[in-house]
């Protein structure tokens, strides 16, 4: 394993006393960051192949590890669960942060404990270090220096992706020069979404065919690193976001198409270890747990939700599948409370028990899967009125969840189920849902009535988070979500 001691990477003193280094410079505000003074450490860190390799696996770690409700990037489901329409908070007495997330309700001073902003732009800065560093080494292995920089592009990327989704227009930070860092404010979203592709289409360049080992020497059956096939399936859901259809139709055709490494598989082992259909996944970094999310989502039998398991499905989630769609069967569960309320929660992740250390894992956390892109693929099609094509490839995703074909020669309505097949295919995964309806601007319709619901108000501005208040005192050029400002 990449990211565990059970992987027995090889980490030399050089790389842990540059990893801490560049773990302590990260946590200061992004425009206070300035180069480490000691750039002899820099220099012989990417002089070296596994030194350097060491410096982006702590990246894969800090992307990866973390609470599901905190300072992550793993809390991504959770918050656009609680957001959209997904999930419900038991108690929003228990935690202030998590409540205006659920009611919509957030201000630029109840956001810190939940706060992908900050999350980010910390790995950010590592991503840049680690590009502008690989980059000017002269002694690395080729094949290793361009694994690294794929990989280092590709995580840059997967960040912004993020964050001008959440945020809307967000600074856009390229180098780890502080004179320039400190005079950058919010760059329009059309700059970070050119910048995400270029990204992505720079790093399925250079990232390998194959998921490499811990070494980037061997092929692995480990998926837990990114390749060029990872790259395409992001690359397809930016082009899918930014209605590039074609492009959308073209990167998902070339990972569908992959039969030899990608194929769907059974609903119940989709979310295991090294899935046929996943295409990138991150391992635990936690030797008692296989992932976050089972030991938070999972609610004990017998029980109602409480503060170590207090959130559960919605009823417009849980209405939303169709009779004898086998997802709802496979994908979630259920827990009778003492007061004969049903309470339903995301059993996706199913290993919520407390292992040993040297108990095998059987789930890894999926970040890209294979469904995803024949739904890219379905939606793209559709768009270009491609419909039979477009049916086919829905046909598939409903072939698997039990469900009968659709049939449609209304290019309106073919879309509208497609969207529907998003909603119950990938719930409660990394904030589709949520994301799907601001791009399809459909939010202030579903949101009106939803908010009213968890006892909120809906805004067109509360589709986009504020920046927490402290990071604006520190970085005077950015400016506070459009809607936020006191």
């Amino acid at each position: 394993m990449l990211v565990q001691k059970k992987y027995n990477l090889l980490i030399t003193n050089v790389a842990i006393i540059f990893a801490i280094t560049i773990n302590n410079i990260a946590c200061k505000k992004l425009v206070e960051v300035k180069v480490p003074n000691n750039q002899l450490v820099k220099n012989v860190v990417f002089s070296d192949d596994r030194t350097s390799i060491a410096v982006l696996n702590t990246i894969m770690t800090t992307i990866s590890y973390g609470a599901v409700d905190g300072l992550y990037l793993p809390s991504i489901p959770l918050i656009t669960g609680l957001s959209g329409d997904e999930m419900i908070i038991f108690n929003t007495a228990l935690n202030k942060t998590l409540t205006g997330y659920f009611q919509n309700n957030l201000d630029q001073n109840n956001i810190s404990s939940v706060n992908i902003w900050k999350a980010s732009y910390t790995v950010l800065y590592k991503i840049n270090d680690a590009i502008e560093g690989i980059s000017n080494s002269t002694s690395l292995t080729e094949s290793v220096r361009k694994q690294l920089i794929g990989e280092a592009k590709f995580w840059r990327s997967y960040c912004y992706f993020y964050l001008v989704n959440l945020y809307g227009d967000v600074p856009l930070i390229l180098t780890t020069d502080y004179t320039k860092n400190s005079l950058i404010g919010n760059s329009n979203q059309s700059e970070i979404w050119k910048q995400i592709i270029s990204d992505l289409n720079e790093a399925k360049d250079l990232l390998s065919d194959n998921f490499l080992d811990g070494l980037l020497m061997n092929p692995t059956t480990e998926r837990v690193r990114p390749t060029k096939w990872a790259a395409s399936a992001l690359l397809a859901k930016a082009y899918l976001y930014n209605k590039n259809w074609a492009m959308a139709e073209e990167e998902s055709t070339i990972v569908i198409s992959n039969t030899a490494t990608f194929n769907l598989s059974s609903l119940n082992e989709v979310f295991k270890r090294n899935s046929s259909e996943a295409i990138l996944q991150s391992q635990p970094l936690a030797d008692n747990f296989n992932t976050a999310y089972a030991p938070y989502y999972v609610i004990p039998s017998g029980s109602a939700p409480t503060f170590s398991h207090p959130i559960y499905l919605s009823d417009h989630l849980l209405k939303s599948f169709e009779n004898g769609d086998l997802r709802k069967l496979n994908w979630i569960n259920s827990s009778i409370a003492s007061t004969g309320i049903t309470y339903y929660y995301p059993f996706k992740y199913q290993s919520y028990k407390e292992i040993r250390p040297t108990d095998e894992l059987t789930e890894y956390t999926m970040i890209l899967r294979l469904s995803e892109q024949y739904l890219i693929r379905s939606e793209a099609r559709a768009q270009q009125g491609k419909l039979s094509l477009a049916l086919e490839d829905l046909k598939i995703i409903r072939n698997r969840a039990g469900l009968d074909a659709i049939f449609s020669n209304d290019q309106t309505s073919l879309i509208d189920s497609i969207l529907h097949e998003r909603q119950v295919e990938l719930f409660a995964e990394w904030g589709d849902r949520w994301l799907d309806l601001k791009r399809t601007n459909k939010i202030d319709q579903v949101m009106t009535i939803v908010t009213q619901e968890k006892g909120g108000v809906w805004n067109n501005y509360k589709k986009y988070y504020p920046i927490d208040g402290a990071e604006l005192l520190f970085s005077p050029n950015i400016k506070q979500t459009p809607g936020y400002q006191k």
